[in-house]
This record gives C-alpha cells, structure tokens and sequence, in this order.
C-alpha cells in the first residue's frame, strides 16, 4: 500500500496581483517544491517569517492555487478533485480568527462533520460519537457546553482542532496551533497530533514557531528557508547537515545541534569559557543560564575562564579563587560582577600529572588524588573553623612528639602544614607552570599526620601566579588558621608567622637545580609580605628565624638550619619566643 497521502512536485506557490489598468504581476513566494507527507506521520513546517510558510499551507488545502507545478492527494490531482470530496479528505486549522455566533463548543466542533452529512444536514449517533471523541481528544470536553465566544484564544484554539479532527481527513493541516497555547498545552497538542497520525493512518502537516518542541516531536520536516527554497528530511538529518542552523542563527543565536535546541551566541569578542561541574537537569540548566550571560560551556580539555559548580551548593571558581554564591537565582549578578583575570583554568588532568610529578620529591608535596578510600575526610577549612577539630589534632600532634604544652603542638601542627601548602604551590610554579587550587583540599588525622587529598584537581595558570600563591595561601589559610590557634589559647603571633616563613624557605630548598633556584627567587618576593618580611634576617646564602618554632621543648628536638637557637638572642627575640 502507498503510505504517500501528499506529493509536491515541482511547485511553485504564491500570488496573482491584479490591478487597476495594469497588466496582472505574479509573485512567487517559494519554488521548485519536492515534498511528501505520509500516512501516519507528523511533518512539521518549519521556516523564518516570511518565508511563504503560510502561504505553501494555504496552496495545499486549495485555497489558492499553485503557480506551477503539481499537488496530489492520494494520487489524486488536487486541481480536478470534486469539491466536496476535497472538503472529506482535507481539515484545516488556519490561524484567521474564527467568529463562533451563538454557537457552543460542541457545535463548532461538530461543523467538521458537515462533508460527511447528506442532504438534510443531521447528525447520527456516529457523527455525534466521533464529535465527543475530537473534543476529548485535544483536552476540550469540559468546554463542551459553553458558548463558544466566551472561550479562551487557547480554548477555542483547542476547539477548532477538535473540528479539524472530527472531520476524519486524510490530510490534517494546521498553521500554527499552537501559537495561543501555553507550554504544557502545546506539548500536549503536539504530541495529540503525532499519535492522531499514528492510530488514525492521518497525514498531518504543521506549521510552528515552537522548533525545539517539533524537533523533539516531528517524523519529518519540511524546513523553507528566506530564499523560499524547501529542504526535506528528520530532524536529526537537517541538524546534522548544518541547514537547521543555517536557516535560523543569527548574530545572538545558534542552534546547538547535539542539544537539539538554540543557545545565546555571545558578543563579546572574548566570550568567557565556563566548565560546569553539576548532575543533569541542573548542568542543562546552567548550560542555558550561562549562555544567556555571554559565557560559553566547554568541555574538560583546554582551558577555562571559570568553572561553576552546582554539585553542593554553587560556586563559582574565578581568578583563582572559589566564590560562593547564594543559588542560582544569584549566579547571574555574580557572574556579571566578575572582574577581568588573565588567570585560566588549566585541564584536571594536568592538574593530577603536576601533583603525582611533586608527590615524588616527599611527603610534604603530597597530595592524593582520585579515589580518597576510607577516612573521616574533611576541608581544610575546618581546621580554622571547628574549634574541636582543630583541639582533637593539636592533641594527637602532642601525643606523637610527647608534649603536653599547647604552644608546642600547635606550633609543629602550624609548622608542618604551612610547609605541605608552600611545598604544593611552589612546586606547581616551578616545576608546571601552574598553581594548584588548594582551597578545594581535604583533610584527615592519622595518628597527629595530616594526609591532604584533592577530590578534584583545579589548577590556575596565566597572570601573576606568584602574587596569587601568596594571597592563597597566606590569606585564606595560614591567617585564618594562625587565629584559630591563638584563639583556643593565646600564643605568640610572630612565632606562628615565623614557622610559615620557614617553611616557605624550607620548600624551595628541597627543590634541586634550576627549580630551586626559581623556587628560591619566588620564596624571597612572598617574604616581602609585611607579615613574613621580619620573622627571618639573610645570613649568607640562607636565612635565619628572628623567633623559636619551640621544637626544641620535645624529646625528639634538633635544630633545623635556620633555628634561631644556634646563636645568641637579643634580650627582646628571647622574651617574645618563650
């Protein structure tokens, strides 16, 4: 059996123009016409404004002629079928408004049955059956009774499609239904058409504006472009062949073809890159909110302006730092107030080579990446937020190098984990030319040891990394971190500032050769940093505290190359140290 209800071949549409003593002009809208539409399939007529959309749907219902060219109907020549019988075998939902009179919803829906009545009008009981089912099947039968006028656009909308279907067509066309409906109710009618071609053998043929629905939705489309030229195919097919978007991006819109629906084309001659770290729908979402904001999403490879993470919260990750923000209904002003950053982020991946390159110089210049395994796991920030955190590992410090005193354990727990965050930042500048983002770190006690863990590598590169390191890791750990100490019990601050002074001397030094020398030059500008700048003096080609990290005070006590106990104090030096 032929599955073609409708054949084009060749055609041309448009319109006779005739006036006053002056020869008729013919105007063609759009030509050179091949096209089907077949028997238990939704076509979709897809085109700009303009573009003779209406114009084509019109020719194909006979309401005007084509201008070349011919149209069949069931093999039927459409130019020498009897009237009547094209008016059984072709329904029409055109969008000209529509004046009901006095008539109900039930009554305008049964005007589709007139081709069907003989010669005294009357409805049977099969006419009135099928009737009830049109209007139950568009979602209009509780409208049945009302005055048709007192209806809504989207209700009388629904109405007349319910006329349409209870004409029982072979050909349904419709212009536009959906233009007058809300977003439920067009998903609902579109599909309501779709599975009225399947279960009734209908060829239906429809126009919209509403593209990513018909996309999702249509079994073939028919998509005229300005020129008035018919491409034909699935949706998947245009998409692919790049004349979807041809017809409809613009300067501010593209259609982006493995979404299957038009994203916001930035302006910006620099559009920002965005990675987007969030579960779907949430990463969809964001992917269209950011769009709308000039940003583009890209993948994991290459680099990136920023990346926004909606996984536990939202934060946005720019300029080397992680910046909260309050939902997403905050994410567009946020994103808007993010000043301008020659810092990038650079790929996951060259983020873990760096980390599992330093883990290899030692312990102070781990940390693991991938699967954590088991462990009480915790940010770092809790170790300057959670004073009961903090007081548990200041307890455990003092139980494995046998102090009681406070002071002691605090200052080697200070000593040691200000030396793993210079060891990670350093070592990243030197030796990858990237800066780790420590801020995401995690953190457990193992016995009084700190084991850090990055669950997902982010590093920075670009700008001045130098500067960044030391706002990172002085601003947003060590001071933080130095006031919770003191804050538990008080204790010297220049103590405290002079152990992470050494321990940014001592990470460049376990560096070798041309990397730490670099690491030497870098470790010398963080010293200018007017909290580090006087807890250590130049001695040589070294340097020497000016304060006691107070080790010495443990059974398993030595003095490090640079203890200010290996030479005399002034009087005021030993004071403020004990």
């Amino acid at each position: 059996m032929n599955d073609i209800a409708l054949d084009l071949a060749d055609v041309a549409v448009g319109y006779h123009a005739r006036r006053a003593l002056r020869p008729t002009t013919t105007r063609t809208v759009a030509s050179k016409i091949d096209a089907v539409a077949r028997r238990g399939e939704l076509t979709v007529l897809l085109g700009p404004n303009g573009s003779g959309k209406s114009t084509l749907l019109r020719t194909l219902c006979g309401l005007q002629p084509a201008l070349t060219g011919s149209i069949t109907l069931s093999g039927k020549d459409l130019r020498t079928m009897a009237a009547d019988d094209v008016a059984r075998a072709i329904a029409v939902v055109l969008t000209d408004r529509v004046d009901p009179g006095m008539l109900s919803a039930r009554e305008l829906a049964g005007l589709g049955r007139t081709p069907h009545l003989g010669l005294g009008g009357r409805m049977s009981a099969r006419d009135h059956i099928v009737v009830e089912w049109a209007l139950e099947a568009v979602g209009a039968a509780h409208l049945a009774d009302r005055p048709a006028s007192e209806l809504s656009d989207g209700e009388r909308q629904r109405v007349l499609t319910a006329r349409a279907l209870a004409q029982e067509p072979t050909l349904l066309i419709l212009d536009e239904p959906t233009a007058f409906l809300d977003v439920p109710s067009r998903v609902a009618l579109v599909e309501l058409m779709r599975r009225a071609a399947r279960e009734h053998g209908l060829a239906v043929v429809m126009s919209t504006h509403d593209l990513e629905l018909a996309l999702r939705v249509a079994d073939h489309v028919w998509l005229l472009d300005r020129s008035g030229r018919l491409s034909t195919g699935t949706p998947e097919q245009l998409a692919l062949d790049g004349r979807i978007g041809a017809v409809f991006d613009s300067q501010s819109l593209r259609f982006d073809v493995g979404s299957g629906v038009f994203a916001l084309r930035s302006t910006h001659e620099s559009p920002l890159r965005a990675r987007v770290r969030a579960p779907e729908p949430t990463a969809s979402t964001l992917g269209r909110l950011l769009g709308r904001e000039g940003v583009v999403v890209i993948g994991d490879d290459g680099p990136a302006d920023l990346q926004v993470d909606a996984r536990e919260g939202v934060v946005v990750h720019h300029a080397g730092q992680g910046l909260p923000v309050d939902g997403l209904d905050a994410l567009p002003r946020a994103l808007r107030a993010l000043p301008l950053s020659e810092l990038t982020l650079t790929s996951s991946d060259t983020v873990t080579t760096i980390l599992a390159d330093l883990a290899g110089l030692g312990p102070y210049f781990t940390a693991t990446t991938g699967d954590s395994g088991s462990g009480d796991w915790r940010p770092v920030r809790d170790l300057y937020t959670d004073a009961a955190a903090l007081a548990d590992v200041v307890g455990h410090v003092g139980s494995r190098i046998g102090s009681t005193e406070y002071r002691v354990a605090a200052s080697t727990l200070f000593l040691g984990y200000a030396a793993r965050l210079w060891s990670l930042t350093l070592g990243g500048i030197v030796r990858g030319r990237i800066l780790p983002d420590i801020d995401g770190l995690v953190w457990r006690d193992v016995d009084g040891r700190i084991d850090l863990h990055v669950r997902e590598p982010i590093g920075w590169e670009g700008g001045d990394l130098v500067d960044l390191a030391r706002e990172t890791v002085v601003d947003r750990h060590l001071a933080p971190m130095i006031a919770a100490i003191r804050a538990a019990e008080p204790m010297s601050e220049r103590l405290l500032w002079g152990n992470a002074a050494s321990a940014l001397i001592g990470a460049a030094r376990v560096l070798d050769g041309e990397t730490r020398t670099a690491a030497a030059g870098l470790a010398e500008t963080i010293l200018l940093d007017p909290r580090l700048v006087d807890t250590v003096d130049r001695e040589g080609t070294g340097f020497r505290r000016r304060s006691c990290c107070l080790f010495y005070r443990t059974p398993v006590s030595g003095y490090c190359g640079d203890c200010v106990l290996t030479r005399p104090n002034e009087p005021e030096e030993k004071e403020e140290s004990a």
